[in-house]
């Protein structure tokens, strides 16, 4: 999975770890440094297990990050999507899709943000 998070919500903390913990999986996450920065601030979470997880590399962006874009590459397809958030950070809604063009337009997208982005490791607390 592939993806760019202007954004983070909690919820998004343990879905992410407990697919990591389920799946053979590796996430690749462009995120905005004030997302970076907020990770620790949700007590209750696995943070500390999702952030040292050899199978999640973060990328923060120099840029601004206009939506919350995915990609998730399977043996069955590949599909992308994009996930709307409402001035309170709460999903709003969601599109996802298998079409090639699509998928080929979000794979471009992702790339252009990730090459002007900075892999960080971060250190446990």
């Amino acid at each position: 999975m592939k993806g760019l998070a202007p954004t983070v919500l909690k919820s998004d903390i343990f879905t992410v770890n407990s697919e990591l913990d389920r799946d053979d999986l590796s996430v690749e996450i462009v995120a905005e440094r004030s997302v970076i920065d907020s990770l620790r601030s949700f007590p209750g979470t696995p943070t500390e297990s999702l952030l040292s997880r050899e199978s999640l590399s973060l990328y923060e962006s120099e840029a601004d990050l206009p939506y919350a874009l995915w990609i998730m590459e399977t043996a069955e397809g590949d599909y992308a999507g994009i996930t709307a958030h409402d001035t309170g950070g709460s999903v709003a809604g969601m599109i996802m899709t298998e079409s090639e063009a699509a998928v080929q337009w979000a794979t471009d997208q992702y790339q252009k943000y990730k090459r002007n982005a900075s892999f960080i490791t971060v250190s446990p607390k």
